[in-house]
Formats: C-alpha cells, sequence, structure tokens
C-alpha cells in the first residue's frame, strides 16, 4: 500500500547491530538504517561457567567470550593457552647454593668433631668401668689381690710392656689379660671392651680379634689401657687395700707416643671402679713418652708417667 512503509529488523549477535528495512521514502527508494543496539549487556549477559576461562576474548563489543567458542570448547575443539614452562635454575644459582652449603658445613664441623670425640670419650671410660669390674671380681677370688704383671717382676722391670696381654714367655695371658676366659668363664664379658675407641695406633682391636677370639696367646697381644699391676711401680711395693678411690689402676696407653689415645689427657680407672678424667693441655705427658721402646728404654721415664697421672689431690 502506498504511503506506508513496512518496517523489517535483522539481529546480527556478533556484532551487536541491528538493521531495519524501512519502506519507500518520498522519492520512492528503500533506504536501510543501521544503528547499535541498545542495552547489549542485557540482552548478552556474561555466562561464566568455569570451563570458559581459557578461551580468548572475542572483538565484539560486549566484551564477553563468545558463545560460539564456548560451543568449541565443549565440543574439544576450541584453541588452549600453551603451558608456561618450568623455570629451572641456572648456573649462578648453582653456584650459589653450593657456597653457601659448604660455608655452614665449614662453620658446624669443629662442632660435630669435638662432639663426636667427647662421644668416644664417654665410650672409653665405661670401658675401663667394665675393666674396673673384673678387677673387683678378680680380687674378690683372689684373697684380695690384683692380677699380677710379669713384665713388672722381671730383674729389670719393663714398665711400658703394662699393656701386653701376654707373659714374656708367651703362651699364657698377663696383666689385664687373665680377665679373659680361658678354658672357662672369665671376668671380662667381650675382649673389646680393652680397646679404646679412639686410638689410631697400631694396636687396634681389629689386629688381635682373630687370637683373641680362640684364646691364642702365643704371640704378643697389646690392649690400649696401661695396667698398673699388683705392685706399685712408683713404690715398688704390693698394693694393699688395692678397691679404693685413691688407686689408679689403669689409665690409656703410654708405651709410645703412637700408643696415645687422647691429645689432651687420659682417662682413669679408680679402685672404686669409679673413673676420672686427667687434663693434660700442654702436652707434658706425651712430650717425655718415647717414639719406640725396647729392653734398654730408660724405665724412670714411665715412672715420671704415673706421678703425673697419680697427681692432681691422689694420695696414698
Amino acid at each position: 500500500m502506498r504511503g506506508k512503509s513496512t518496517k523489517k529488523r535483522f539481529h546480527y549477535g556478533s556484532v551487536g547491530l541491528s538493521f531495519s528495512l524501512t519502506g519507500p521514502s518520498q522519492n520512492g527508494t528503500r533506504r536501510e538504517e543501521a544503528r547499535p543496539l541498545r542495552n547489549t549487556r542485557s540482552q548478552f549477559p556474561r555466562v561464566d561457567d568455569g570451563r570458559s576461562r581459557d578461551l580468548p576474548r572475542c572483538d565484539c563489543p560486549c566484551e564477553t567470550r563468545c558463545s560460539s567458542l564456548r560451543s568449541d570448547r565443549l565440543d574439544g575443539s576450541a584453541i588452549r593457552r600453551a603451558p608456561r614452562a618450568r623455570r629451572a635454575f641456572t648456573l649462578v644459582e648453582f653456584l650459589v647454593v653450593i657456597s653457601i652449603t659448604a660455608i655452614l658445613t665449614a662453620l658446624l664441623m669443629p662442632s660435630l668433631s669435638k662432639a663426636r670425640l667427647a662421644a668416644m670419650r664417654l665410650e672409653c671410660a665405661n670401658n675401663l668401668r667394665q675393666i674396673g669390674c673384673g678387677l673387683i671380681s678378680y680380687t674378690e677370688d683372689s684373697n684380695d689381690r690384683l692380677p699380677p704383671s710379669d713384665w713388672a717382676m722381671l730383674s729389670t722391670p719393663r714398665l711400658a710392656e703394662s699393656m701386653c696381654l701376654t707373659a714374656p714367655s708367651g703362651g699364657k695371658p698377663d696383666g689385664l689379660g687373665r680377665l679373659l676366659a680361658v678354658g672357662g668363664l672369665g671376668y671380662l664379658a667381650d675382649h673389646r671392651l680393652l680397646y679404646c675407641p679412639c686410638h689410631h695406633g697400631e694396636h687396634g682391636v681389629e689386629r688381635y680379634s682373630g687370637a683373641l677370639s680362640v684364646s691364642n696367646f702365643s704371640q704378643p697381644i697389646y690392649s690400649n689401657f696401661q695396667y698398673r699391676g699388683s705392685v706399685d711401680p712408683v713404690s715398688n711395693k704390693r698394693i694393699v687395700d688395692p678397691i679404693s678411690a685413691r688407686w689408679i689402676l689403669a689409665v690409656d696407653g703410654f708405651r709410645t707416643r703412637a700408643d696415645v689415645n687422647h691429645l689432651h689427657g687420659t682417662n682413669r680407672l679408680h679402685g672404686d671402679c669409679s673413673t676420672s678424667w686427667r687434663a693434660d693441655q700442654d702436652g707434658l705427658m706425651l712430650h717425655h713418652l718415647p717414639v719406640t721402646t725396647d729392653s734398654n728404654t730408660d724405665q724412670n721415664i714411665f715412672r715420671l708417667v704415673w706421678r703425673f697421672v697419680d697427681s692432681d689431690g691422689m694420695t696414698r
């Protein structure tokens, strides 16, 4: 009908525009108007269901993720964001970590070394206590007499050999070796109690374990402790009432300098089975000891060392 116009609207959701076709104008032509839709956010609400976060934004003015892309997401054909590569250590960071570790280790090593030495010294004292218990049991069975040391009863006493567990003639135990089991029950539960964990010389327990396990005394066997014996090496008299704290019955070895177990002192076993520590910070005992010993070694050296060990308030 002439004079009336027919308006048809076409909506393009992807571009947010509305086109309307109107009827003929006054000059008889049709014109096409395009104007943006109002309130596009209300017409295309933003939907975020948690599955479209990885989708890229579209270029439309609605500033929302397109439904077409969301549908592609559901179909499994959407373009996914490339995963980020993990960042690795650089060479500089690695060297910094190594340097810090080395510095901390250097700071902790002295403390760890001191703690280790203190633990081994405590184990050494515990071994002496076990030896003291064996000596007490021996004296109870031997009319209050300590195990004799044949080395100290020679015409020329060899006080350095009181570390030896075998007699001068060989074939039988001597000194502290008499506490070991020979064909029966002994006074010590284990021969390893005669050795100090701090010993670094040539008379370690590994060297003699084979012979001691079968009670083979045919070859000289040395322990790591110096035994006083039944005769006092200082006064050259028999020890009376040995089960007393005033007597020191055994100490760490001092046969030679290599036999010293502790550099700054020695553990001492008293007659009442107690132990004490005799400090030697200046190394006087180590300084007087010989490098090697034989029958020509001056025995006064070892008497002097026994006096040093007996000092520090010890009286007879």
